[in-house]
């Protein structure tokens, strides 16, 4: 008899728990549910937040695949064209000149620090010119 007593006990004490479970997951549905309206409304700007992020990057795509931009200006197209032949040939004459001063065993010159202007960056490439034909010459 105090056995079954017992398992009595422990079924109550386990409907009682899972009484208390209900209420808060019922309570929880319930906000849920108020909040329906909001989370459509936010999840609506998201949908279009992404398929704006998506336009964007197939735009980007399309410019880095050498494709014409449907509405670029011409002259912006052909300055930034300009500016990436002279980036790319600046970079290639600092790989030369840093493999040169490895291979002369003197260390690799140091960049222009941040916040230099433009005559006194211009400067210091004509002087490392000089510099590097003068020494070629040698």
């Amino acid at each position: 008899m105090t056995f079954a007593l017992i398992v009595d006990g422990v079924v109550i004490v386990l409907l009682c728990v899972a009484i208390y479970f209900g209420v808060v997951l019922s309570r929880r549905l319930a906000a849920l549910r108020r909040n329906e309206a909001e989370m459509r409304a936010k999840l609506d700007e998201f949908s279009a937040a992404a398929a704006q992020t998506e336009a964007a990057l197939s735009r980007v795509k399309g410019l880095g695949s050498g494709e014409p931009v449907v509405g670029a200006d011409p002259d912006v197209l052909a300055k930034g064209e300009v500016l990436r032949d002279d980036l790319m040939y600046l970079i290639e004459r600092a790989e030369a000149v840093t493999r040169k001063s490895q291979l002369a065993g003197r260390p690799a010159p140091v960049a222009a620090p941040v916040g230099t202007s433009e005559n006194d960056i211009g400067h210091a490439l004509r002087q490392a010119v000089r510099g590097r034909s003068g020494e070629a010459g040698s």
